[in-house]
């Protein structure tokens, strides 16, 4: 609603525009009748002019100002015709009626030009006004938006740059010498998990579990040890899995000071011959994802070292795996992709040669390619193929070791091979 005081400024507004184009009408017929007088005294020059130039009056009015202001201004321009004119007001009427008519009619087109113009210069403002404010809003949510991405690119980036390399970092391990391993499978988990204090036992050909690797004092951890003196290791060995203290301790099994926070069994899944023990490790790491990669950690070395186990020191780290040790690799993978969302890959290679291959002469054209701790095994098909296993390869990682594989299958030096490659997971 209008108030008084809006309406009494609205109407000095109407008042002020109307003063305005009332004094230009009035400046302008003086100016075009004083340049009319001076380049032509013959009063009939004045009507007779084709064009009058009294028609800019009303076409500079109704142009600036609007139809109401045009009318008026041609009105105003035909006075001084009227009254300049030889003949009587009549006569003057009858003889130049086109020209007296066109002076209000050209203010009338004029004023409907600019009220045109003024109406669709009003909606092009508001348009702008409204975009620029759309704009401003979206420059905003733009500047929020990338605070966010970039916060989010930080959190991504930090998120799992505690495992981003663990696939390189166990293949140091079994790449270790043997008087090594043990040493480098404890610096592993113990970077992973802040260990403080840690040791490797292993059984040995006596029934006796002997210290292989310690972390932190050397002291506090016995030469040999005893697992039924330990709640935590008892557990561990019965059930073939990492124990932890939280999981197993009740209120009424007392505890010595010395028992360790988890131990994690080492060897094949359901006779450990190993067992990591952890003492000491900052609180913050003692949690859920730590443990589930100390035991990923554990549980991939285990599985190779129970591979070269059971066939007496021979397993090649590359070699071919029976079906079932295969899928126990593959299990192993699935639970690293669910405990740790890192993924593995698995590839089919097949020949793309016209005559057949046999499965040894597949084998042999990608094994020199392969890495560390890559599995392979063939299949029984009427045209042989390769399954190979990339443990914590994610999908551009085993598109990188398919052209390996194919750039070292087509060498001349081993008979020119043609390999083709599907990513199946």
């Amino acid at each position: 609603m209008l108030n008084s005081s809006s309406a009494l400024g609205l109407g000095a507004e109407t008042r002020g525009k109307a003063f305005r184009w009332l004094l230009d009408t009035a400046v302008l017929l003086a100016v075009i009748a004083g340049g009319s007088l001076l380049l032509d005294r013959n009063p009939v020059g004045w009507i007779a002019t084709n064009p009058s130039p009294f028609l800019l009056v009303p076409a500079l009015i109704g142009g600036r100002y609007g139809v109401l202001a045009g009318l008026t201004a041609g009105l105003a321009a035909t006075l001084p015709l009227i009254f300049r004119s030889q003949y009587e007001i009549l006569e003057t009427l009858t003889v130049w009626t086109y020209t007296l008519v066109s002076m209000p009619l050209s203010g009338l087109v004029c004023g409907e030009i600019h009220r045109l113009v003024t109406r669709n210069m009003r909606r092009d403002q508001l348009e702008l006004r409204h975009a620029r404010l759309r704009l401003r809003a979206l420059d905003q949510q733009i500047h929020l938006l990338t605070e966010v991405k970039d916060e989010l690119d930080r959190e991504l980036a930090l998120t799992n740059s505690d495992i981003a390399t663990l696939d390189f970092e166990i293949r140091r391990v079994l790449q270790a010498p043997p008087d090594r391993f043990n040493e480098s499978l404890l610096g592993l988990v113990t970077r992973k998990g802040k260990l403080e204090e840690a040791a490797i036992y292993h059984l040995q050909a006596d029934g006796t579990w002997k210290r292989t690797a310690v972390q932190g004092t050397s002291d506090s951890w016995p030469e040999v040890l005893d697992p039924s003196s330990s709640v935590v290791a008892a557990a561990a060995l019965k059930s073939g899995i990492m124990a932890t203290l939280p999981g197993i301790w009740k209120p009424s099994i007392p505890l010595p000071p010395s028992e360790p926070l988890l131990v994690c069994p080492l060897g094949a899944e359901f006779s450990p011959n190993g067992l990591l023990l952890v003492r000491s490790m900052p609180f913050h790491s003692f949690n859920r994802r730590t443990l589930r990669t100390l035991e990923v950690i554990c549980r991939w070395v285990s599985e190779f070292t129970a591979l070269e186990q059971r066939k007496d020191g021979l397993f090649d780290q590359r070699g071919r795996l029976a079906p079932e040790d295969f899928k126990q690799m593959v299990n192993l993978a699935c639970l690293a992709e669910k405990e740790l969302r890192i993924s593995s890959s698995v590839i089919l290679m097949h020949s793309g040669n016209s005559r057949p291959v046999s499965a040894e002469a597949l084998f042999s054209s990608v094994r020199g390619a392969m890495r560390v701790g890559d599995v392979v095994m063939t299949t029984d098909s009427p045209h042989p193929c390769l399954l190979l296993l990339l443990p914590l390869t994610g999908r551009r990682g085993a598109e990188i070791c398919v052209a390996r594989f194919r750039d070292f299958a087509t060498d001349p030096t081993r008979g020119s091979l043609i390999l083709t490659g599907d990513i199946l997971t």
